[in-house]
């Protein structure tokens, strides 16, 4: 799954727990069951997707870095060449 589908879950999740919190529409024992179901099965769910995500965000940015390194090397080289040709 990719990380867009998987933060668009997280979100789901979450605006379920907002609608099922709403205290316009839901009376009291029904919203302090809706707190404990969430913080009982989804709670701990959400907090490993999100770890995940940071992780894989991690990994990412790391990728990126190395790929602007590889890019400025690649310029560095390219440049003294089109010096010598000038010459």
């Amino acid at each position: 799954m990719s990380l867009k589908d998987v933060i668009q879950d997280i979100r789901d999740t979450l605006q379920e727990f907002k609608d099922d919190t709403n205290d316009s529409h839901h009376i009291t024992p029904d919203i302090l069951t809706a707190i404990s179901d969430f913080i009982g099965n989804k709670l701990d769910d959400l907090i490993e997707e999100l770890d995940d995500i940071a992780k894989e965000v991690g990994e990412l940015e790391e990728k990126i870095e190395e790929l602007e390194e590889t890019i400025e090397e690649l310029e560095n080289e390219k440049r003294p060449a089109a010096t010598d040709r000038r010459k």
